[in-house]
């Protein structure tokens, strides 16, 4: 397997696009990209850079000896747990495009031999799969309605799969929705709405993202709309009004909504 080939199973492996894989090793697409191309030799800080960000050896990406994965690193706990077949591991050193070619002729085979293979589904994901996440802390209840006290206490932490957050590293948290006034953006009360911690809100969200807003220690879950000097958060139910916004007024702009999560609990 060529050098090349490797950083293609990463991607693949990852499922990360080119330029988030570069920006998560601290380099640009271009670089990565040539990096890519050359059958012959990968650059030593890149592997580096590979194996401190993503658990993945820099001997295997350099040399193609040992395990992918760094034995601390929970995909190679996960590919311990589990014994590969022989088949398996061939497999594994052959190209891409081999193991599609391999793929498509068992299924040709398949075919002619009468199987309908159109019946034949993935497996389900299993749990262990969806096992490399982060811990989400649930906070207090958070109104979507008319503001109420709302205080920053974990009720308990929630893990969610990295897959569904945003690869751009941050802080998240998560909060309980409570009434109706953001119903029109498909939020009910109920919801359960995980956001990325803000800092810097002029500079981290854009006009109509939601938005968790502490307001003289009242939390309220709303679109936020800078006009000029002054913001508005606005509902999204007719039946509540706008909030105003100036500098003058004690704000501080918790997070920015980033997943929603529903519970589909039917009557008992």
């Amino acid at each position: 397997m060529k050098k090349n080939e490797r950083l293609h199973i990463i991607l693949k492996t990852l499922n990360l696009t080119q330029i988030d894989f570069a920006e998560s090793i601290g380099t640009t697409q271009p670089t990565l990209s040539r990096q890519l191309k050359d059958i012959h030799k990968i650059d030593k800080q890149v592997a580096l850079a590979i194996q401190a960000v993503h658990n993945i050896s820099a001997e295997w990406i350099l040399t193609g000896k040992g395990e992918m994965f760094l034995p601390t690193s929970p995909q190679y706990q996960k590919q311990a747990a589990v014994p590969n077949s022989r088949r398996d591991r061939i497999i594994a050193e052959l190209s891409q495009a081999e193991q599609t070619e391999i793929n498509d002729y068992i299924e040709y085979r398949a075919t002619r031999a009468g199987v309908d293979i159109s019946k034949i589904k993935e497996p389900p994901v299993k749990y262990a799969d969806v096992q490399d996440g982060i811990d989400v802390p649930l906070l207090g209840r958070i109104p979507a309605g008319i503001p109420m006290l709302a205080e920053e206490n974990i009720e308990e932490m929630l893990h969610v799969p990295s897959a569904f957050l945003p690869r751009r590293k941050k802080d998240f948290f998560a909060v309980t929705v409570r009434g109706d006034s953001m119903i029109g953006a498909g939020i009910i009360d109920g919801d359960i709405a995980i956001l990325e911690k803000i800092v810097s809100p002029r500079d981290e969200i854009s006009n109509g993202d939601i938005v968790a807003a502490l307001i003289d220690g009242e939390a309220t879950l709303k679109r936020l709309f800078f006009v000029g000097d002054k913001a508005e958060l606005r509902a999204e139910n007719p039946k509540f009004k706008t909030i105003p916004i100036t500098k003058k007024d004690f704000v501080l702009i918790q997070g920015k909504a980033v997943l929603l999560v529903r519970d589909f609990k039917g009557e008992e």
